[in-house]
């Protein structure tokens, strides 16, 4: 072989109008057979190439998803029960206030809010929801 020999001649020293290999249909057969097998395979990493991409963005929307849910899920949790804690723990506060003998103050007062109707419980027992009145 010959350094520097191109694809053509691939070494050797034969010159291109010597070159007169043979090949049998069998050979021919499995030559395209083989190309079609190739062309195939391309198709195929192709497919494969945009379905892992596809699943990619798709991942990435259904985190972002979650995330959006667990942020609006945590902000409705606050409002709804860290709210109801503080204004326990005030009417807690003015019932001390109040049996201290300096006089009470209505929790709804000082929020500057109504007060609330009674929430809803559920009764394990029965298939309705019920109306908690608050204490009798």
């Amino acid at each position: 072989m010959k350094p520097g020999f191109t694809s053509f001649d691939d070494g050797l020293d034969e010159a291109p109008n010597d070159i007169g290999e043979v090949i049998d249909e069998e050979e021919l057969q499995y030559l395209k057979e083989l190309k079609e097998l190739k062309k195939n395979y391309r198709e195929a990493y192709k497919a494969l190439k945009e379905s892992k991409s596809e699943t990619s963005f798709s991942q990435q929307a259904i985190d972002s998803l979650k995330q959006k849910l667990i942020n609006t899920f945590e902000e409705w949790y606050s409002d709804t029960f860290e709210e109801e804690e503080k204004k326990e723990d005030m009417q807690k506060s003015s019932t001390k206030f109040a049996s201290s003998g300096r006089g009470a103050i209505n929790a709804s007062a000082l929020s500057g809010q109504k007060p609330t109707p009674g929430k809803l419980i559920r009764d394990p027992e029965m298939d309705e929801d019920m109306e908690d009145d608050g204490p009798q």
